[in-house]
């Protein structure tokens, strides 16, 4: 339990600096590019513990439609949202994005209730107002002229978009509950990204 709780720490640290170094890289590259890098290079840092493990069988796509629903996953999770997300950094308006990608915990929560049907109890909703409340604190630096002079911009739907797109692929996840060896389904999902995002990364880059 401890190990999958230090997981999931690593995992939102992980998350949280790609939400800042993207920030920087829009400047130089643009968001499809940079999308594409970030799958690819993902995919080849993979390819030593996928040797490791003995090699990919990919027979496990074949199974219960698990091909489709690893399009689904892809296309959601790695392709879309990351997108999204280099598309709205390209704004500078960081207090509504960080309002936007704070919203991720409350958007989960509406896919899992409405397509697994999950039901919170008390506790869980105390912790997750806590939490909405220390990031807006956070987020608006504890200036209530800084909330009262909140406004929806795009750059802050757009952010809502890559969070929604992120969440739905938490929770189909769960859902589909597709258990392959780590190193064939993670690698599966970066491969297929790749393959997605390759006309995009030469469209731009030509």
């Amino acid at each position: 339990m401890a190990l999958a709780y230090g997981a999931l720490i690593l995992a939102m640290l992980i998350s949280s600096g790609n939400f800042l170094f993207g920030n920087l890289a829009v400047d130089e590259i643009s968001p499809a590019v940079l999308t594409f890098w970030r799958t690819f290079i993902a995919m080849i840092c993979l390819v030593p513990y996928v040797v490791k493990s003995g090699g990919v069988h990919f027979g496990f796509l074949t199974e219960d439609r698990n091909f489709l629903k690893y399009i689904v996953l892809t296309a959601t999770g790695v392709v879309i949202c990351p997108w999204l997300l280099y598309i709205a950094l390209i704004s500078d308006q960081l207090i509504e994005l960080g309002v936007g990608y704070s919203s991720m915990t409350l958007i989960t929560i509406l896919f899992s209730a409405l397509i697994l049907h999950e039901r919170l109890n008390w506790i869980q909703y105390i912790g997750i107002v806590t939490t909405m409340i220390g990031a807006l604190i956070f987020v608006f630096d504890g200036s209530f002229a800084n909330l009262m002079s909140f406004k929806i911009e795009t750059a802050f739907l757009i952010m809502i978009a890559s969070v929604s797109f992120r969440a739905l692929y938490l929770v189909l996840l769960k859902k589909w509950a597709i258990r392959p060896k780590p190193s064939e389904g993670l690698f599966a999902l970066f491969v297929i990204g790749t393959l997605m995002l390759s006309p995009m990364f030469i469209m731009d880059t030509m």
